[in-house]
């Protein structure tokens, strides 16, 4: 598989921006997000949760020492391959759930 086709198979966490393959979401979840939006296992929970439709991306490496991920509000999260910005988001209750405010 080229560069090209595995970088069509990433899908987004909407929570989070963090990106791997839909069948790594269904194995695993998001590693940032899986407490609230629990999509291991869910294929329904991945398909509302996640998006193909992401621009770019960061390497982030370390999370706490990068300009780019405090730029991003990512520094608290895993290092990973995260999305730059995607437009899909996610249902209210839960974005307010991962805020805390829920």
């Amino acid at each position: 598989m080229s560069l090209k086709q595995e970088a069509k198979a990433l899908r987004a966490c909407k929570g989070c921006l963090f990106l791997q393959k839909g069948s790594d979401f269904m194995a695993r979840g998001c590693p940032n997000c899986e407490d609230v939006l629990q999509m291991q296992q869910s294929r329904d929970a991945v398909e509302d949760y996640t998006t193909t439709q992401f621009e770019g991306g960061a390497a982030i490496i370390k999370p706490p020492e990068s300009w780019v991920a405090r730029f991003m509000r990512l520094d608290r999260k895993i290092p990973g391959m995260y999305a730059m910005s995607c437009s899909a988001k996610l249902p209210a209750e839960k974005q307010a759930q991962l805020d805390g405010t829920a």
